[in-house]
């Protein structure tokens, strides 16, 4: 029975090591999407928004297609702290996205800053500035 025990106790150590981490993102090389926000998902454990990106990377014209990208984030805490409101993104809002792509080519990133429609800017982590 204890090695059922320590068994189970492993493997639910490392599905939660998985899902806090960043491994499966790129973050050498920064992507930018533009995009208009489907869903953004402010609750716990980690915020994310839905976007559809035009292919052409500009504003969709008739007939072109679109891409559904999903942004991943942090927690509420650490957002809230670093400006971030409930409505801070809103359905249907045209935002820029600067992070880290998945490293599977997959349409998904992990959130480094973004670019609201007034112009605002607003870190999705805590960016240490160098000396």
């Amino acid at each position: 029975m204890p090695r059922i025990a320590l068994l189970v106790w492993c493997v639910c150590a490392v599905s939660v090591s998985a899902h806090h981490s960043t491994l499966g993102f790129d973050g050498t090389q920064p992507t930018v999407i533009s995009g208009v926000v489907v869903t953004f998902n402010w609750r716990y454990p980690h915020t994310s928004i839905v976007l559809d990106v035009s292919d052409s990377g500009g504003p969709r014209e008739p007939g072109e297609g679109i891409t559904r990208w999903t942004v991943e984030s942090e927690s509420l805490q650490l957002l809230s702290r670093l400006g971030w409101t409930k409505s801070s993104i809103k359905f249907g809002d045209r935002i820029r996205v600067t992070g880290a792509r998945a490293r599977d080519g997959a349409p998904a990133m992990r959130c480094r800053t973004i670019d609201l429609p007034d112009g605002k800017s607003l870190p999705c982590f805590a960016i240490e500035e160098g000396p």
